[in-house]
């Protein structure tokens, strides 16, 4: 064991060609992929343990080890330090209470990445603070197309895809 490590030392392994996936998998999280250099072509030499014991800081996290590797292609999934990944949602506002004695809140999902990321599971895996709560997500989320003005000055409409978070909060009267 000592001997593989010391042999691991001298190899000088690095991580190279770091690429971030360009969408995100879920709120504040992203996938990346690395290839492990300088490993050896010896025969006693196991890449893919190699591989999996290598370490690696991404935006200032260290990661002990990739979450799988293919031979010398590792993949690490990160949770923090992606402020693209981190989607929020606008302004609250309240429809009313329904007939499940629930009242019904909705807001649009923000800083969303279409077409690279996931509508349904960045709105399921964002949370979310209002009326005097914290929510880990909505209760549906529903993807909408509006329509409005490009701008005031100009007579041309356009077509936008949108999320939308829906709360069901329990109504008190």
């Amino acid at each position: 064991m000592r001997r593989d490590e010391e042999h691991r030392q001298r190899s000088g392994l690095v991580w190279d060609n770091l690429k971030a996936d360009q969408g995100c998998l879920s709120f504040a999280s992203r996938r990346y992929t690395a290839e492990l250099v300088n490993v050896p072509t010896d025969p006693d030499v196991d890449g893919l343990k190699w591989c999996m014991e290598t370490q690696i800081e991404i935006h200032g996290a260290m990661y002990e080890h990739p979450r799988r590797c293919d031979k010398i292609i590792a993949e690490w999934i990160t949770h923090s330090n992606e402020p693209t990944c981190r989607t929020f949602w606008d302004h609250h506002t309240k429809k009313g209470c329904n007939g499940n004695h629930k009242r019904i809140f909705e807001a649009k999902l923000e800083n969303h990445q279409p077409p690279w990321d996931n509508w349904q599971e960045m709105c399921v895996s964002t949370p979310s603070h209002f009326n005097y709560g914290h929510h880990d997500h909505p209760d549906i989320c529903r993807e909408t197309v509006a329509s409005g003005p490009l701008s005031r000055n100009i007579l041309l409409t356009i077509s936008y895809r949108r999320t939308m978070g829906y709360w069901g909060l329990v109504c008190i009267r």
